[in-house]
């Protein structure tokens, strides 16, 4: 769930009155709302308040107005994100003491002044960098340090008739809005290189087979670094490669440039799973890491170091290997995956 400290919180609404607020509300088109007075307003801007602020997924938020009789519900269907801000699918449900009755389900996010705008479903669809199918498919996962997923209907169950893994080697797609651009290809082809063997080396020391082959019983890892935000480096940094990577030494000398001369400001990893035989798609996942400074919100710039990088890698690989195992023992025996956390190497 969602909670803003700030006081300043209006849901895309801030006069309460009959037809000027109608027009606030213009993009939940429904008839039911045009037969609202200023006080069925003011209850329904408290109760959607409530829901987007504190009431998790799945709860209906029950309102009605005892000096008119109208009424309605407020239910929050998923969480998910649009560029980095947080967004609740919201269903609204209102009926009127006439009989008359509106539904609706819609996209709510909330800004950097902690207003909270509606957003249309194809926005949200096209949004990011379009690596992923269906963004709209990802929910937040609280347990897992923020991260978004989506796990077909059965697809738990289907993944214990995998053996094998195909891991593609992942992309990496600088963000429009990143300030230096200059990474050279070959560094950036590196810095590929060493992700995909730290996910790799986490599935071979499990067992499982990696391989470069499509077919029955191999589940195919397609991912990539999105949005990656980098800053000319202002001054001097120690570089550090992780010792025990299996990596030729021109790529770690390439790593080793890559931090010397630039910094990593935010980044996402995008991954879908899907069958490498039929293409079908058994789940998808987001995470990110750093942040940029933002004064209107007060957040802090967070760079990505490489040991958060390598760490965060070595975990993805880690929790990943935890749920093909776990698919393979009975439901009492299951380990957290989300509590897995893989030390990297220390710095030398």
């Amino acid at each position: 769930m969602f909670r803003v400290t700030s006081v300043l919180l209006v849901v895309t609404l801030t006069a309460l009155a009959g037809s000027p607020a109608w027009s606030f509300w213009s993009w939940m088109r429904d008839a039911a709302l045009t037969e609202f007075t200023d006080s069925d307003w003011a209850i329904l801007k408290i109760e959607a308040r409530r829901v987007l602020e504190d009431e998790p997924d799945g709860k209906r938020v029950d309102w009605r107005n005892p000096e008119t009789g109208n009424s309605g519900s407020i239910r929050a269907v998923a969480s998910l994100s649009f560029n980095r801000q947080p967004c609740r699918k919201v269903a609204f449900r209102q009926v009127t003491a006439k009989g008359t009755k509106g539904q609706g389900v819609y996209h709510l996010c909330r800004q950097n002044d902690a207003t909270w705008k509606f957003v249309d479903e194809a926005t949200i669809r096209a949004a990011g960098t379009g690596f992923l199918q269906d963004y709209t498919l990802l929910e937040y996962r609280p347990d897992d340090a923020g991260a978004r997923a989506y796990i077909a209907p059965g697809a738990l169950d289907k993944l214990a008739t995998y053996e094998a893994i195909m891991i593609d080697q992942p992309e990496v797609l600088i963000s429009p809005a990143s300030k230096y651009r200059g990474a050279k290809p070959d560094h950036l082809k590196a810095l590929a290189d060493i992700l995909r063997q730290a996910i790799v080396e986490r599935f071979e020391a499990g067992g499982y087979t990696v391989t470069d082959q499509p077919g029955p019983g191999v589940v195919y890892m397609h991912w990539a670094v999105t949005d990656l935000y980098l800053t000319k480096k202002q001054r001097g940094s120690s570089s550090y490669t992780p010792a025990d990577f299996v990596i030729n030494t021109t790529a770690q000398a390439a790593i080793s440039d890559i931090w010397r001369k630039i910094d990593i400001v935010e980044l996402n990893v995008e991954a879908e799973f899907l069958d490498s035989a039929s293409e079908a798609l058994l789940a998808a996942t987001i995470f990110e890491r750093g942040a940029r400074k933002n004064k209107a919100t007060g957040q802090k710039q967070e760079l990505v170091s490489w040991e958060d990088l390598d760490a965060a890698m070595r975990n993805f690989g880690e929790r990943l290997r935890c749920h093909l195992d776990n698919a393979r023992t009975s439901a009492t025996a299951r380990y957290d995956c989300a509590s897995i956390v893989v030390e990297a190497p220390a710095k030398e």
